[in-house]
């Protein structure tokens, strides 16, 4: 057991655990309840507390981080409620921190600083999913380029899917908007949910089931066409037409989460879905 003691530089200044993530290395990443980042290195069995640009009178603090997301090439970011996110880049070895950024809206870095998401592409570029656009930040030349935040009718933003030739980014506003990557340029997929879009989710048939945030769920084709819609009026399995998050299984079926106890089985093969809910022994 590891507990905080006073005095301890390698301990915790905060027993309670807020967020905890494993990144490639092994090495844990934690948020502590007074919303400090800590490393902890299973080999040697220390903490470390992230500080800026290795200056530990400058001790990472924010009380607005919410998630620790780990990427690809030693990258892990950490995003908040409402102060953009920090852009933590890692040695190759995993073992010292290279560098912190902070990205947010005041310095030009992001065009919205509640990050809903972020990811790297297969041409190694940053995008940030806010509430006031998409940002593609590139580490190369340190430079970002906002999309959206010029229109007040379609600015916040909630996932993604990558192909070979496009990306796809789901809105609050329930449409799709497709990047191509060879052209650089958006447009509008004919395509509308009456909530947010909350989650692509490739089957193994082709087809894609969407995820939204009040709206069930819709089955399409690549061109998201519309093949079903289920909605808890016709499908009542579903328990709830707000679906928070979902998981895609080694066979090909999807797991969701609604807002409703219990959680929900895509039966992909058949179509189906199947919802299990808790017993009580009472």
């Amino acid at each position: 057991m590891y507990k905080g003691l006073a005095g301890d530089p390698n301990g915790f200044t905060n027993n309670r655990l807020n967020t905890l993530q494993e990144d490639p290395f092994g090495f844990l990443w934690i948020l502590t309840n007074n919303y400090q980042i800590y490393r902890f290195n299973p080999e040697t069995e220390r903490f470390q507390r992230l500080s800026y640009n290795s200056d530990t009178t400058k001790v990472l603090v924010s009380k607005t981080i919410q998630f620790v997301r780990m990427l690809p090439d030693n990258d892990v970011c950490l995003l908040t409620f409402t102060d953009g996110c920090y852009l933590v880049h890692v040695s190759k070895d995993g073992q010292d921190i290279v560098s912190i950024k902070y990205l947010n809206s005041q310095n030009g870095s992001l065009a919205g600083d509640l990050v809903r998401e972020v990811f790297r592409d297969k041409d190694n570029q940053f995008w940030f999913l806010t509430d006031k656009g998409i940002t593609l930040y590139d580490p190369q030349k340190k430079s970002s380029t906002h999309f959206f935040h010029q229109f007040q009718e379609e600015t916040g933003f909630t996932t993604h899917l990558e192909t070979n030739k496009n990306l796809f980014f789901g809105s609050v506003n329930g449409q799709i908007w497709s990047w191509s990557k060879q052209q650089r340029t958006f447009k509008l997929e004919d395509f509308k949910a009456d909530a947010a879009v909350n989650g692509f989710c490739p089957l193994n048939n082709g087809k894609i089931l969407i995820i939204t945030r009040g709206d069930g769920v819709f089955l399409t084709d690549k061109s998201f066409k519309v093949l079903s819609h289920e909605q808890l009026q016709t499908t009542p399995a579903l328990g709830s037409n707000l679906i928070h998050f979902f998981y895609k299984d080694m066979a090909g079926d999807v797991w969701l989460e609604s807002d409703a106890p219990g959680v929900v089985l895509y039966d992909a093969k058949n179509n189906q879905f199947i919802r299990y809910q808790p017993k009580s022994d009472e």
